[in-house]
């Protein structure tokens, strides 16, 4: 890949890339670390990456396949995965990341992270039904 190739890509892309890893990696290495440190230590990184986006992933493709419920006949078919991923990404930063903080200030087991992070998305998952019935009463 060359500079020219990188100057062509589109700001959403990137936004896209960024959010994804912000969203799939960074909670899931960080929920492993703050409740199981020894498991965080001993696990090959690969394997690390892995177990971290298959705790993020699941939260992040339900709401990215709930964002494509709205109406956008404006965009592309890859400009529209872009901003429903994106989307997504936003809609599950807060759902990831509260766990985390709360263990840092609060000595919680896991299920209580887990209550933690299903009340979040529930709410979630409210907000981006209603941002879509919002907008299809616009059209």
């Amino acid at each position: 890949m060359e500079i020219s190739d990188i100057k062509d890509v589109h700001p959403i892309t990137w936004g896209f890339v960024v959010m994804l890893v912000l969203v799939t990696i960074v909670p899931g290495l960080l929920l492993v670390f703050l409740f199981n440190e020894q498991l965080f230590m001993q696990v090959e990184t690969v394997k690390l990456l892995f177990l971290s986006i298959s705790i993020t992933m699941p939260l992040w493709a339900l709401n990215t396949f709930v964002c494509f419920f709205s109406e956008e006949d404006e965009m592309s078919v890859i400009e529209r995965l872009q901003f429903n991923g994106l989307l997504g990404a936003f809609f599950s930063f807060l759902p990831l990341y509260a766990p985390a903080l709360v263990k840092i200030f609060a000595d919680i087991d896991y299920k209580c992270a887990v209550a933690i992070v299903g009340g979040l998305e529930v709410l979630a998952l409210f907000l981006i039904v209603r941002f879509i019935l919002r907008n299809r009463k616009k059209l």
